[in-house]
């Protein structure tokens, strides 16, 4: 028993000693907060580097750890399992889902009876696991269905409800409910799934009469003046200094929770006495006392380490060591003892229970705040506040001004540097854009960049006549610097949001397209959408424009939403141009049904003879051709992507460069 009660203490007083050690370094951190490192520039940009190039593999490996938590709570037991239903044209899919998660349940032997218009019916079996049966060529009407095997066990409780579907006899252009199918990079083997071939060769290129440079903006010492301004701050982001108050004072006053146990009394005396009586109560300075005599100081639960026997220690309960340990300094503020005097006998001393008197004296209640007008008043998030003045102008708010109710307001200043800027590159200021040569110099007139030809007015201001510039990027541009990006003249952004897959047909999300539209978007980017199609029919052509629909709620899209019809080695480069015409028009209608532009990108080559693109006049065409200027005639185009080695500051490496004619 004894022994436990050593060990006990020790745990305590070591428990003690690491709350003092992590408050250290708390205080440590603190201090360090905004301490500028040497060569910390050029660390943050190997580190941007290294991110760039790992940012694709981190995030499928996100993607796996995910689907791995997924797949366990799924084998956790207990999943319903149910039927999704979908018809487009003579087909009928069916799918076996988790009814909690919609995703797809593979893995099981499914079977279903499938009852005709006719009253017929017949079986099928999802042979390949897969968690899909899919039918073609089937007559148009009404058809139920229901599972008939596997049957419930402990882990999977599948339902035997029957669904009716109406089998379609005609395309309705209508998204349709895919959501089931999409898969992440994770669950594919995107080696043989994502492999776009770029044929669009460089036929011409422009000479550059002005050169590139990166877009740069640079305060000119010595013009720079600090502005503040003021914004107003919604009372609910304010703490109640009253409570706050209060609740620092209950802190500060609490006294910690003592064990009704009886305090073991040593067989004999201490054998030091104080040579020096403590004062009966320390003050309010809770380190002064004691010092290293035994009496003076209990720990803030000194029942609970009685040691074996009671030699010159600093605690009432004698411990192995009698030299001053931490632990007199450790408590917070306990009064000496029941008998103050210097006595030999820490019993007394051993069973009371410290009362804790505050070193410091908060406010105890709200009325104390009230009548605070030395106390900055903060945000919850601790930003300093500002209550206007009858002249306009601002001070410190205190606690006080929390409770006067002439006081309607309050603020929070920003202050901004201001002066004038030497700036080079593309820019954009107050919404006109323009390019600064590597002198900070306005270039006016007509002039290629990076081979494209633009003109400028008088002024420097881009003529908008010439086109809109703006870029498209996938996976492969990286981590992007969406604010730079913006500030350099890019004005719009079309981004991938996924592909089907060249192998299996699958449907795959484009792992960094969440990233990059809320990111685009939020630097105030217009935004379209391109999505790389291997449809074969139109039916999977309205399966791919329902997945893009589905993803792109929610996001404000002001370009249009394209299909990328180019080379990939795979399923759908077979297919011939009435085909692959039916199929970009299958895409584009049910885009447009759904209230969005879109359109169609291909190079000079696909359009001329991969489809029938007077066909699709109706649509926007996003034509790719690399020369000095466009050649492609057989229809108008509306967007042109100039070149695929482009540079945009926020963006390492190449980038498709466009120049948009829509007018915005």
């Amino acid at each position: 028993m004894l022994a436990l009660v050593i060990f006990t203490g020790s745990m305590y007083l070591g428990a003690k000693d690491n709350e003092k050690q992590v408050a250290a370094f708390s205080e440590v951190g603190t201090d360090l907060e905004g301490v500028s490192v040497i060569g910390e520039q050029g660390l943050l940009a190997i580190a941007d580097a290294q991110a760039a190039k790992l940012m694709t593999a981190q995030i499928v490996e996100e993607e796996t750890w995910e689907q791995q938590g997924q797949d366990q709570k799924e084998e956790q037991g207990g999943t319903e399992v149910g039927m999704n239903l979908t018809s487009i044209q003579k087909d009928l899919k069916i799918k076996f889902v988790n009814k909690k998660t919609d995703r797809l349940v593979a893995n099981l032997a499914f079977e279903v009876e499938i009852k005709k218009p006719s009253g017929e019916t017949y079986t099928k079996k999802d042979d390949d696991k897969d968690g899909i049966i899919y039918q073609t060529d089937m007559e148009p009407g009404k058809y139920k269905v229901k599972i008939i095997a596997p049957q419930s066990d402990d882990a999977y409780q599948i339902t035997t409800e029957e669904m009716t579907i109406t089998v379609r006899d005609k395309i309705e252009y209508k998204k349709v409910d895919v959501a089931d199918e999409v898969k992440t990079e994770a669950q594919v083997n995107v080696a043989v799934e994502d492999t776009k071939v770029n044929e669009t060769v460089v036929e011409s290129t422009n000479t550059d009469t002005v050169e590139w440079v990166e877009s740069t903006k640079t305060l000119i010492e010595g013009t720079e003046k600090n502005e503040d301004s003021y914004e107003e701050v919604d009372k609910s982001k304010i703490a109640d200094p009253g409570q706050k108050s209060a609740i620092g004072f209950r802190l500060l006053t609490a006294t910690e929770p003592q064990e009704e146990e009886s305090t073991p009394v040593p067989t004999e005396e201490p054998a030091p006495a104080p040579t020096e009586e403590p004062t009966a109560a320390p003050t309010e300075e809770p380190t002064a006392e004691p010092t290293a005599e035994p009496t003076a100081e209990p720990t803030a639960k000194p029942t609970e380490a009685p040691t074996a026997a009671p030699t010159a220690t600093v605690a009432p309960v004698p411990t192995a060591t009698p030299a001053a340990t931490a632990a007199p300094t450790a408590t917070v503020t306990p009064k000496a003892s029941a008998s103050p005097k210097a006595s030999a006998s820490p019993t007394a001393s051993a069973s009371a229970k410290p009362s804790m008197s505050p070193s410091a004296k908060p406010s105890p209640t709200a009325n104390a705040a009230k009548n605070d007008t030395t106390s900055n008043l903060k945000t919850t998030d601790g930003a300093l506040l500002y209550v206007m003045n009858a002249d306009g102008t601002f001070r410190e708010a205190k606690y006080a001004d929390y409770y006067n109710t002439d006081i309607k307001k309050f603020y929070r200043k920003n202050t901004k540097t201001t002066g004038e800027y030497r700036y080079t590159g593309w820019q954009q200021i107050d919404g006109v854009t323009y390019f600064f040569d590597k002198n900070g110099n306005k270039v006016t007139g007509e002039q290629v960049i990076q081979g494209a030809k633009y003109k400028f007015n008088s002024d420097g201001s881009l003529n908008t006549g010439s086109g809109h510039l703006g870029i498209d990027v996938s996976k492969w541009n990286g981590s992007i610097d969406w604010n730079a990006v913006k500030n350099s003249g890019v004005s719009y952004v079309i981004i991938r949001c996924g592909y089907r897959g060249s192998t299996t047909g699958a449907l795959i999300e484009d792992p960094t397209f969440r990233t990059n539209i809320k990111g685009a978007s939020g630097a105030g980017l217009k935004v379209g959408i391109y999505f790389f199609t291997q449809a074969v029919n139109e039916v999977e052509a309205v399966e791919e424009a329902s997945m893009v629909l589905g993803l792109i709620k929610g996001y404000n899209i002001s370009y249009p939403v394209f299909l990328d019809v180019e080379s990939s080695g795979g399923r759908a480069d077979g297919i011939d141009a009435s085909t692959r015409t039916a199929v970009c028009r299958a895409f584009c209608q049910t885009i447009q049904n759904s209230g969005y532009k879109s359109g169609i990108y291909a190079n000079k080559t696909w359009l001329n003879e991969k489809m029938d693109a007077p066909g699709l006049s109706g649509y926007k065409i996003w034509l790719a051709q690399y020369a000095a200027a466009p050649t492609y005639s057989r229809t108008k185009y509306d967007m042109w992507q100039y070149s695929s080695k482009g540079a945009v500051t926020g963006i390492k490496g190449n980038v498709d460069m466009n120049i948009s004619y829509m007018g915005y």
